[in-house]
């Protein structure tokens, strides 16, 4: 019994260690760079909150570089969002460039983690015309 509730607990706190993946799908011409959303937090007075932003995989045809942006608060991902709403915070986005010739497909992966300690990892898959 005792060895059945140990790995429980292990397993458990695993599991919170574990980030949400998701699948984002950008299209881009040839030398013009592309970006993602901006990634953000924000505190109970709508003040910023760290949101933290690593490049977990480069991509093989382009250059990728995380980059300070605003965005509107208008979700719920993490903090209040009621009275938040419409506010303004500074967040991080990503910038895809593909080089200069290069046309086709590409990818990265980035590991965003937000000011609760929640953490996402994202795979963006992009089309170069």
């Amino acid at each position: 019994m005792r060895r059945l509730c140990l790995a429980l607990l292990l397993l458990a706190g695993l599991h919170a260690s574990v980030a949400l993946a998701r699948t984002i799908t950008l299209a881009t011409q040839r030398g013009k760079p592309t970006s993602t959303n901006v990634y953000h937090s924000w505190t109970a007075r709508c003040a910023t909150a760290r949101t933290k932003v690593v490049i977990v995989r480069y991509p093989t045809h382009g250059q990728v570089s995380i980059q300070d942006a605003e965005a509107i608060i208008s979700h719920a991902d993490t903090g209040s969002v009621g009275r938040c709403k419409g506010r303004k915070v500074k967040g991080k986005k990503v910038v895809y460039e593909p080089f200069p010739d290069y046309s086709g497909v590409d990818a990265f992966t980035i590991r965003v983690t937000y000011a609760n300690g929640a953490s996402v990892v994202e795979v963006v898959n992009l089309r170069v015309d």
